[in-house]
C-alpha cells in the first residue's frame, strides 16, 4: 500500500506550465556540461527554477536571476544548486521532485549539502512532460532534515501557501526599514549656489581628508575640453552599524553645461578601508522606479562606484542593500 501523507498539500499545491523558453534554456545549460548525469541534472534544475519564478512574477514578486548560482555557468557545472534570487528577500532553493520520489511509499525529496545554508527557503517541484507542480514549502532546516543524509520527508513540508505568507511578512517588514531609511532630497544643482543640505559634509571633515584617492576621469578631458566646476560632498551611513559597519557615501558633482552634469557616487567602509560587506549591492533608480544601473563588489572590495551624466530637474534614488537592510538616498539634479 503506498502511503503519501501529502494530503495537507495536494489541495495548496500550483500547477504551473513550463513555457518553450524554459525548456529551451534548460537544453542550453545542459550541452554546457561534459557528463550526462551532470546534463540531466542542470536540465532539471533549470525547469524547475523556471517554474518557480514564473510564478513569483505572476504575483507581481520581484526576482533576480542574475545573482543565481544555477545562472552562473562557473557554479551550476560545481554544484548541484537550483536557487533563485527573490529581490529583497534572498535566494529560495528550487528542488526538482521526480514521478518516483513523489510516489514512493515514503515520499521523500533530496537537498544537497551544498544548498543547505545561505538559503530563506525550500521549495520542491514536481516536473512532469509539460507542467510543473508547486508542492510544498519550508523556511528552514532546523529539526527538519534527517541529519544522517540528505533526505527531506515530503510529510515535514508546509503548504505553498506558507511561502506567500512569508514573503507577505518580508515585504510589510520591507516597508517599515524603506520609510525609516529613506533620506529627504538631495538637490545637487543647489550644491553649487553655496546651499548643501546639513547632514552633507566636506571630505576633510567625513574622512579627515581633501583626497578619497580619487582616479577621476572626465569623459571629455581634452585640451579642447570646456572649463567645469566640481563640488564633493559625504555622509556616513550608520544603519549597518548591527554589523559593524559604518559606510561613507561620497557624491563628485561636475557642471558639464548649464543644463547637465557629471555624477559620481562611491561607497566604501569608513570602519574598514580594505572592503565592504560581500552581499553589498547598490543599484540607480529613476523617478519611475526603473532601474538604471547596478553595481555589487564582486570585483574590488574596497568600493562601489557608479557615474553617469544628468540634467538639471531629473530626479533619481540610490538604493543601497545589504543583507536585509536597505537604504534609499534620494537626488534632484
Amino acid at each position: 500500500m503506498i502511503v503519501h501523507d501529502l494530503q495537507h498539500l495536494d489541495e495548496d499545491s500550483v500547477l504551473v506550465y513550463i513555457t518553450q523558453d524554459a525548456y529551451q534554456l534548460a537544453q542550453g545549460f545542459a550541452a554546457q556540461q561534459t557528463s550526462s548525469q551532470k546534463a540531466t541534472q542542470v536540465y532539471r534544475n533549470t525547469l524547475a527554477v523556471c517554474a518557480v519564478n514564473n510564478y513569483l512574477r505572476m504575483l507581481g514578486i520581484a526576482t533576480d536571476l542574475s545573482h543565481c548560482d544555477s545562472w552562473n555557468p562557473m557554479m551550476r557545472s560545481l554544484i548541484n544548486t537550483a536557487d533563485l534570487e527573490i529581490v529583497g528577500w534572498g535566494r529560495l532553493e528550487c528542488r526538482p521532485l521526480s514521478t518516483a520520489e513523489r510516489d514512493a511509499t515514503l515520499p521523500t525529496g533530496r537537498l544537497p549539502a551544498e544548498v543547505q545554508t545561505n538559503r530563506v527557503g525550500y521549495v520542491f517541484v514536481h516536473l512532469d512532460d509539460e507542467t510543473a507542480t508547486l508542492i510544498g514549502f519550508t523556511p528552514t532546516l532546523e529539526e527538519t532534515l534527517d541529519s544522517s543524509d540528505e533526505v527531506l520527508p515530503l510529510s515535514r513540508l508546509h503548504p505553498l501557501s506558507s511561502l506567500l505568507q512569508c514573503l507577505e511578512q518580508q515585504q510589510t517588514h520591507q516597508n517599515e526599514i524603506d520609510v525609516g531609511l529613506t533620506s529627504s532630497l538631495t538637490t545637487l544643482s543647489n550644491w553649487f549656489e553655496g546651499a548643501v543640505e546639513s547632514e552633507w559634509q566636506t571630505l576633510n571633515t567625513l574622512l579627515g581628508t581633501s583626497e578619497l584617492g580619487f582616479a577621476y576621469r572626465h569623459p571629455s578631458d581634452s585640451p579642447t575640453a570646456p572649463s567645469v566646476r566640481m563640488l564633493s560632498r559625504g555622509k556616513a551611513l550608520t544603519s549597518f552599524a548591527l554589523a559593524g559597519i559604518s559606510i561613507a557615501l561620497v557624491v563628485h558633482v561636475t557642471r558639464l553645461t548649464d543644463k547637465d552634469v557629471e555624477v559620481n557616487i562611491r561607497l566604501h567602509s569608513l570602519s574598514d578601508l580594505s572592503g565592504l560587506p560581500s552581499d553589498f549591492r547598490v543599484g540607480l533608480v529613476d523617478a519611475e522606479g526603473n532601474s538604471l544601473m547596478e553595481a555589487n563588489n564582486a570585483d574590488d572590495h574596497s568600493l562601489i562606484e557608479l557615474c553617469f551624466e544628468a540634467g538639471v530637474g531629473d530626479r533619481f534614488d540610490l538604493v543601497i542593500t545589504c543583507w536585509e537592510e536597505r537604504i534609499i538616498e534620494r537626488f534632484k539634479v
